[in-house]
């Protein structure tokens, strides 16, 4: 995903690109300009867009009506230390409002959300894609409906099936994109999982989950930001 931040503050431009990157999302730009973070989106696009509503050159509603009309697309998210303008920035198409300071946790419920926005536009569902990978000396075709998991090894990664473990040379971060299905969620750094492979969570220290698996006897940990994507989804699909 591609990220532009507009804050005429640099400390909290610092702070969310800090925290985007902490969730392992590099392709960040930053300005501390309204008209150049206009200027900017004339000739560059970007998934989300994080958007102070005070600033002294142009309000954020007004960048967000020129963005969105330069690229309807992008996904505004405002940041703003005051809560009166929440009505507003929905007027304008904003996907989400967020309050100063803002947190790692709270960017992440807003990705989840633009995800949730992508995923619902897509055209080709989940189940229609394949995934190319190795089973020892084979090359299989994958649905990715077939998958359990993803999991990191090294600089490769494998992808779990009923049948055994595939191995692709992908990075685990080649396939966060199905993350955008809504179908499968990245519950730690190393592991992406298939929704509708889940048994049942198993809740342990620090607010995380132990992940059981329908059918095959494995068991996944989250990390805290990942037990909080998992939260979220289950919290929409209740």
């Amino acid at each position: 995903m591609k990220f532009l931040v507009i804050d005429d503050e640099q400390l909290a431009v610092d702070r969310i690109k800090r925290l985007l990157e902490e969730l392992h999302y590099t392709n960040i730009t930053t300005t501390v300009s309204a008209k150049e973070g206009i200027e900017i989106c004339k000739y560059k696009s970007f998934d989300v867009i994080f958007l102070d509503i005070n600033m002294p050159e142009k309000s954020g509603l007004e960048v967000a009506k020129e963005i969105l009309h330069i690229n309807p697309k992008s996904h505004i998210v405002f940041t703003t230390a005051f809560d009166e303008y929440a009505v507003d920035s929905y007027k304008v198409g904003a996907t989400d409002y967020l309050m100063k300071p803002v947190s790692k946790e709270n960017i992440q419920l807003s990705l989840n959300r633009v995800m949730r926005y992508v995923s619902s536009s897509k055209e080709e569902p989940y189940h229609n894609i394949t995934i190319s990978a190795k089973y020892h000396d084979k090359v299989a075709l994958l649905k990715a409906n077939e998958i359990y998991y993803f999991a990191a090894q090294l600089n490769d990664t494998i992808a779990k099936t009923v049948d055994g473990e595939y191995f692709t040379h992908k990075k685990i971060s080649d396939f966060d994109a199905l993350t955008q299905s809504n179908q499968f969620i990245k519950v730690h750094r190393s592991y992406i999982v298939n929704i509708d492979k889940i048994s049942y969570l198993e809740s342990i220290e620090q607010g995380k989950y132990r992940i059981y698996l329908k059918n095959i006897d494995e068991v996944i940990y989250t990390s805290r930001s990942g037990a909080q994507n998992l939260r979220e989804i289950f919290h929409e699909m209740m």
